[in-house]
């Protein structure tokens, strides 16, 4: 995994994530890294997210158990489309002795796999965080 962004020490300090991350020795905290005293992110979009709820009044240390309960379920959504891979393309790929001039083929169905994937989770997110906001709004109209 490429590793996106590093925080100062300074940083940490002053947003209470480096004793946060020391509190925990979960390695269910995969999107953070403890190295040489800093805390580094694997995609920034990670960082912009825990900060935005911050920002909202969201707890550092209710971000971080959110983050291991998220992470759990993509996971497992992951797990999901890896099923469908295996059955419908790596077996195939195995059965043939893993042929060198199908292996690009086998990425790029790998890499086609993963477009759809985010593509149905985000069409998912958005319908689900509809139908939260119609019953919040059904529930303040009453």
């Amino acid at each position: 995994m490429i590793w996106g962004r590093s925080l100062r020490r300074l940083q940490l300090v002053e947003t209470g994530l480096l004793r946060q991350v020391n509190a925990r020795s979960s390695p269910k905290l995969h999107n953070l890294k403890l190295h040489d005293g800093r805390v580094e992110v694997a995609d920034v979009a990670f960082l912009e997210a825990g900060s935005g709820l911050a920002k909202m009044g969201v707890p550092l240390d209710e971000i971080l158990d959110q983050s291991e309960v998220v992470q759990d379920l993509i996971v497992k959504v992951t797990t999901q489309f890896e099923g469908v891979f295996a059955k419908y393309f790596w077996d195939e790929f195995e059965s043939a002795g893993y042929p060198e001039n199908k292996i690009d083929q086998v990425l790029e169905q790998v890499e086609q796999l993963s477009k759809l994937a985010h593509t149905v989770v985000t069409a998912s997110l958005r319908q689900e965080f509809q139908k939260l906001a119609d019953t919040y709004s059904e529930k303040a109209r009453k």
